[in-house]
C-alpha cells in the first residue's frame, strides 16, 4: 500500500509547504479541495512574506503585522502584491536595459514603489556572470537602490525647514549614510538596531542605570562610550578624514572614528534612550551635550518648589566623561569675543536643521582639505550627501551660500545623478522659488527628460573613418598619466573647440588634431579626451582589471569579454557621457564664478546632441532583456532577436516591439505606423462600398431606394426622372474626385497632426511599450471614446448648422445629399480639425487626467471611429445592422437622413442626445418643429 500526500496530517504537510516555494504551494491548492485550508494557512504565507522579503516599505506597516494575530492579516494577499512589484521592478529594469530612451520615467516606476522594490533590486546588484548583462545589471540596480534610498533621505531633510514632526537626530544624520553605499547602512532601521545593541550592553553593564540620578546616569553612559571607543578618534588617524562624518559608518565600523558632531549624536541617542534629554549643544568651532532636567526637578533628582526650571549640565563625550562646567564655557566664549546674546545661543541646544547643516559643511570641508589621499568611501556620493544637505538646510539668512553652491550641484546632479531629476524638481526648485535661478535651472530639467525621451542614433564606422585604430570597449592605459580607462567613443580627428586645443597644446603633439580622439571612461568615473597616440592598449584579464573600473563599466556596457579581452557595449553613449566630454575639455569652466554658466552649457549641448561614433559587435540588440549591442539590420532581425529573449511576449507583441527597435526614433516610428494605418483602413474600409455602388449590389438596401423615386417622379410626371435619381448613385468619376480631395486634406491636414499626436500624448503618459493593456482595459476605455466623441460630435456638429458657419465650414459635406463611405471626411480643413478633435483630443484628455492609456488602445479605437464613420455615410441600411439590435446605435439610416434632409440627426454614434434634445428627425418631430417655427412667427408678428 503506497500513502499518498492525501494521507498525511495537516502538521506534516505544513511543514513540508514550510519548506517549499510558494508556486509550489499554489500549485498543490489547485489539485484538490483537500488541500486548500493548508495551502491558505495565515502563518504559512507569513513565513513566505518574513523569509522571500527582508524590506518592507512603511505602508505595510510591516511591524505591527507581524505582531497581530495571523489570521487578522491577509498574509497571502500581501505576498502576491510584494510578487507583483518584484515582477514589476525586474520588468522596469529590464526596459532600462534594453532602452536608453526614457530611462527617467522607467527608473522613477520603480522608485514609486518604495522600499518593496529593494529585494529586487539587490538580487539584481548581485547578477551573476553567467548572464549576458551583468555589469549592466549591476550598474544599473545599485544606482536605483542608491536613488531609492536618496528618496527616503532628502525628504526627511526638507521637512526639518519646516517642522521636523516625526524626525529624530539619529535619522537625520542617518540620512547622510544612505548617499554612499560603502557605509553599509541599508536603512534607518539598521542604525536603530546598533544604537539598541549599544544601550542593552550598557543595561547588562550597569543593571541599576535607570534608577541612577540624571546627573550619574549622564556620566556613567559617556563613560561605557569613551570605554568602548564609541566616541573620539583614535591616535594617528587624519581629523578630517571622510569617514569620521558619518553616524552609520562610525556605529558600524571597529575603530568607531567620529568627530564631534557625530560623537555627541552617538551620546544623545543612547542617553535619550535611558529617559535623559539630551541634545546637541552647537558651540563654536566644536559640538557638545546639553542635558536638560525634567521640568519640576533638578539632575540629582531633587524636586524644584520654586517652580524656576533646573540648570541644565554640559558633556563633551568626544573629549572625555567629566559634565564641563559652565564657567569654562563661558571663558571660552568671552575669547571668542560673543556677546551675552550670542553666549545663550551657542551655550542652548541646537536645531536637526542646523546640525545636518553642520555635518554636511563638514563633508565638504573633508573633501576638500585632502582630495589627494584615496578614501574609502565614494567621494562623488559623500560630496553630493553634503551639496543636498547644504540645499534644503542652509538658513534663509544664507541663501546666498545655496546659490554659490548651486553650479556645484547642478553639474553633479547631471553628471552622476540624473534618476534624481523629481527630486531636484521638487525640492531645490521650491527652495530656488524666488531666486533668478530657478528658471535656468527648471528650463535646464526640462531639456533633461526631453533629451532622456529621444531615441539615441547609432553613427557605425565607415570607409572613411580607416585611421581610427582602436576600438569601443577596448581599454587602455594612459602613456603619460598612467590611469586605466576604457574607450566609449571616438571622432576621426580633435572635434574639440578651437580654445581648449590651444590650451591642451594639441599641436604640439606629434601627430598633432588630425589623429584619432578618444572618449573614454576613466576608473575615477571621469571622461577623458585622449589623442591616438596616447594610448596603451592593453588586454588584461578579468582578474587584472581595476575593481572601480569594473564597478562603473556597467553604465555603458553589459560585460566584459574574456575571449576578446574587452568591454561589449551599449547601442549609443549615455547623455551622462555626452556631458562628461564637455567637462573634460573646458577646464576653464573650474574657474570661480564659471560653473553655473557650466551647467547651462550641459543643458545647451543636450538640446543638440553632437554624434559619437561607434564601434560596430557582432551581436544584437535585444529592447527588452538583452543589452548594448549594434541594432540588426533588418526589421526581421529584429524581431527574431525579440522572440529569442522574450517569451513571455506573444507575437503580436513582439512585432510591435520589434518595429520601435528598428526605426530607433519613437516619434517616426509611431508617425508612420499611424498615417498608413489610417489610410489603409479609411481607405479599405471604403472600397467594399465603392463596388457595391459600382455593380449595384445590394441595391435594395439602399436608404434613398431608387426605384422608389423614379416610380415617384414619373407619377408626377417629370421628365429626366431617371437621370435625376441617378445622382443618389455616385458615379466613379465623383468618387475619384471625393477621394482625391480626401487624400489632400489627409496629407495637408491630417499628417501633420499625426506627426504631432506621438510627443504630445506621451507628454500627458500615453505608453508604446509591452505588454499590451488587457482586453478589458481596452474594451472599457474605447466605450468611454465613444460616448466623449459622441457628446463632442453632437455639439460642434449642430453649431455647424448654424447659418454663418454652415455656410463658410460645413456646407462643402453636405455636397452629397445621398452620401457614401468615401465621404466620410469630405470636409473643409477647419471641419477636419474640429471635429477630429472628438476622435484624437478625447482621448488625450483622458490620458491627461488618468495617465493610463496605451497607444495600441488609441488605434483600435481609430479603427472603430473610422468604421463607424464610413458606415454611417455607406447610404445603405441592412437586415443585420447594428442598430437593429442596439437601438440607441445611430447607424447609416440616422446619418442619411441628415444628409438628405439637411437638419436633425446631429450625433455619430448614439441616438441619445439627438433624442433627449429633440433634434431627431421623424414625422412626429418634424410637425413639432414647424408649429414651434409657426408660434415663433407668429409672436413677431404680433
Amino acid at each position: 500500500m503506497h500513502a499518498s500526500l492525501d494521507d498525511l496530517p495537516d502538521e506534516i504537510l505544513h511543514l513540508i509547504l514550510h519548506h517549499s516555494e510558494p508556486a509550489q504551494c499554489l500549485a498543490l491548492e489547485r489539485t484538490c479541495r483537500r488541500f486548500r485550508g493548508i495551502t491558505n494557512e495565515p502563518l504559512l504565507w507569513r513565513h513566505y512574506c518574513q523569509s522571500r522579503f527582508q524590506y518592507w516599505d512603511e505602508k505595510h506597516n510591516i511591524e505591527e503585522k507581524l505582531r497581530a494575530p495571523p489570521s487578522t492579516v491577509g498574509w497571502k494577499e500581501l505576498y502576491a502584491e510584494r510578487y507583483f512589484t518584484d515582477w514589476i521592478t525586474t520588468k522596469g529594469l529590464d526596459d532600462i536595459l534594453s532602452s536608453q530612451s526614457g530611462r527617467i520615467n522607467k527608473a522613477q516606476i520603480i522608485i514609486d514603489h518604495g522600499y518593496d522594490v529593494k529585494d529586487t533590486l539587490l538580487r539584481h546588484a548581485r547578477a551573476s556572470t553567467d548572464l549576458d548583462d551583468y555589469l549592466a545589471r549591476r550598474y544599473y540596480s545599485k544606482a536605483m537602490l542608491g536613488c531609492l534610498q536618496r528618496n527616503i533621505a532628502i525628504p526627511l531633510w526638507a521637512n526639518l525647514r519646516e517642522n521636523g514632526k516625526n524626525a529624530t537626530l539619529e535619522r537625520a544624520l542617518g540620512s547622510f549614510d544612505l548617499f554612499v553605499p560603502q557605509c553599509g547602512i541599508a536603512s534607518f532601521e539598521d542604525i536603530r538596531d546598533m544604537l539598541d545593541t549599544i544601550a542593552e550592553n550598557i543595561s547588562q553593564q550597569v543593571p541599576d542605570i535607570r534608577s541612577l540620578t540624571p546627573r550619574q546616569r549622564t556620566v556613567s553612559i559617556a563613560s561605557y562610550l569613551l570605554t568602548h571607543n564609541y566616541t573620539g578618534i583614535r591616535a594617528g588617524r587624519e581629523y578630517h578624514n571622510l569617514e569620521h562624518n558619518f553616524l552609520g559608518l562610525a556605529l558600524r565600523d571597529q575603530g568607531h572614528n567620529s568627530l564631534p558632531l557625530i560623537s555627541a549624536t552617538i551620546y544623545c541617542a543612547i542617553a535619550q534612550r535611558f529617559g535623559l534629554n539630551a541634545q546637541p549643544c552647537g558651540f563654536p568651532f566644536h559640538v557638545l551635550v546639553i542635558i536638560l532636567p525634567a521640568v519640576g526637578f533638578d539632575l540629582d533628582g531633587r524636586e524644584i518648589l520654586d517652580g524656576n526650571p533646573g540648570s541644565p549640565m554640559y558633556m563633551d563625550p568626544w573629549r572625555s566623561d567629566i559634565e564641563v562646567p559652565v564657567a569654562d564655557l563661558q571663558r571660552q566664549l568671552n575669547m571668542y569675543g560673543a556677546q551675552m546674546v550670542s553666549q545663550s545661543q551657542f551655550l542652548g541646544k541646537t536645531s536637526m536643521s542646523d546640525i545636518v547643516w553642520r555635518c554636511g559643511k563638514n563633508i565638504l570641508n573633508s573633501l576638500q582639505d585632502i582630495p589627494e589621499e584615496p578614501n574609502v568611501l565614494d567621494s562623488e556620493s559623500a560630496r553630493y550627501a553634503g551639496l543636498w544637505s547644504l540645499m534644503l538646510t542652509t538658513p534663509d539668512s544664507r541663501f546666498n551660500e545655496v546659490r554659490r553652491r548651486l553650479p556645484w550641484f547642478m553639474e553633479l546632479f547631471f553628471k552622476e545623478f540624473p534618476w534624481d531629476i523629481s527630486l531636484v524638481e521638487q525640492y531645490v526648485i521650491s527652495r530656488l522659488r524666488d531666486s533668478t535661478e530657478v528658471d535656468h535651472v527648471s528650463e535646464g530639467l526640462r531639456v533633461m527628460r526631453t533629451v532622456d525621451e529621444m531615441a539615441k542614433t547609432v553613427h557605425p564606422r565607415g570607409p572613411e573613418h580607416q585611421n581610427v585604430k582602436y576600438r569601443v570597449g577596448q581599454v587602455f592605459i594612459h602613456r603619460r598619466y598612467d590611469y586605466q580607462a576604457i574607450i566609449t567613443g571616438w571622432d576621426a580627428e580633435c572635434d574639440a573647440g578651437e580654445e581648449w586645443v590651444r590650451r591642451m597644446g594639441i599641436d604640439q603633439l606629434q601627430a598633432g588634431r588630425k589623429q584619432s580622439f578618444y572618449h573614454a571612461l576613466v576608473e575615477d568615473r571621469s571622461i577623458r579626451y585622449v589623442a591616438e597616440e596616447n594610448l596603451q592598449i592593453i588586454t588584461p584579464t578579468m582578474s587584472d582589471l581595476s575593481s572601480r573600473l569594473l564597478a562603473i563599466a556597467g553604465k555603458h556596457f553589459k560585460r566584459w569579454d574574456e575571449d576578446e579581452r574587452k568591454f561589449l557595449m551599449t547601442v549609443l553613449l549615455s547623455m551622462s557621457a555626452v556631458a562628461g566630454r564637455s567637462q573634460t575639455m573646458s577646464y576653464d569652466l573650474y574657474a570661480p564664478g564659471g560653473r553655473f554658466e557650466f551647467a547651462k552649457c550641459m543643458f545647451h549641448e543636450l538640446r543638440a546632441p553632437r554624434h559619437i561614433n561607434e564601434l560596430q559587435t557582432n551581436n544584437s540588440l535585444d529592447r527588452n532583456s538583452t543589452l548594448f549591442s549594434t541594432t540588426p539590420e533588418t526589421y526581421w532581425s529584429h524581431f527574431e532577436e525579440i522572440s529569442k529573449y522574450n517569451v513571455h511576449l506573444n507575437v503580436f507583441e513582439r512585432l510591435w516591439e520589434a518595429w520601435y527597435a528598428f526605426m530607433q526614433n519613437d516619434v517616426l516610428a509611431t508617425g508612420i505606423m499611424s498615417f498608413v494605418m489610417h489610410e489603409v483602413v479609411y481607405f479599405g474600409r471604403s472600397l467594399p462600398w465603392i463596388i457595391i455602388d459600382t455593380f449595384g449590389l445590394f441595391r435594395k438596401y439602399k436608404i434613398q431606394d431608387v426605384s422608389i423615386a423614379v416610380e415617384c417622379l414619373s407619377a408626377l410626371q417629370v421628365t429626366n426622372s431617371q437621370s435625376l435619381v441617378q445622382n443618389k448613385i455616385p458615379t466613379l468619376k465623383e468618387q475619384w474626385e471625393c477621394a482625391r480631395l480626401v487624400l489632400l486634406s489627409h496629407f495637408t491636414v491630417e499628417l501633420p497632426q499625426i506627426w504631432l499626436f506621438h510627443p504630445m500624448a506621451q507628454y500627458f503618459g500615453l505608453t508604446t511599450s509591452v505588454p499590451f493593456p488587457s482586453l478589458w482595459t481596452m474594451a472599457y476605455q474605447i466605450a468611454i471614446f465613444f460616448v466623449m466623441e459622441d457628446t463632442w460630435h453632437y455639439f460642434s456638429h449642430r453649431a455647424l448648422h448654424w447659418g454663418p458657419l454652415y455656410k463658410a465650414i460645413h456646407k462643402i459635406h453636405h455636397q452629397y445629399s445621398a452620401p457614401f463611405g468615401l465621404a466620410a471626411e469630405y470636409a473643409s480643413p477647419i471641419e477636419v480639425m474640429l471635429l477630429g478633435f472628438g476622435t484624437v483630443g478625447c482621448p488625450i484628455v483622458w490620458c491627461a487626467f488618468t495617465g493610463d492609456l496605451h497607444i495600441l488602445t488609441m488605434y483600435i479605437w481609430i479603427v472603430l471611429r473610422l468604421f463607424q464613420a464610413i458606415d454611417a455615410h455607406s447610404g445603405y441600411e441592412f437586415p443585420w445592422s447594428l442598430h437593429h439590435f442596439l437601438p440607441f446605435w445611430a447607424g447609416a439610416d440616422h446619418h442619411d437622413v441628415h444628409h438628405e434632409k439637411f437638419i436633425g440627426n446631429f450625433a455619430s454614434s448614439f441616438r441619445w442626445w439627438d433624442y433627449v434634445l429633440d433634434t431627431e428627425y421623424t414625422p412626429e418631430s418634424v410637425k413639432r418643429w414647424r408649429e414651434k417655427k409657426a408660434e415663433k412667427v407668429a409672436k413677431k408678428a404680433n
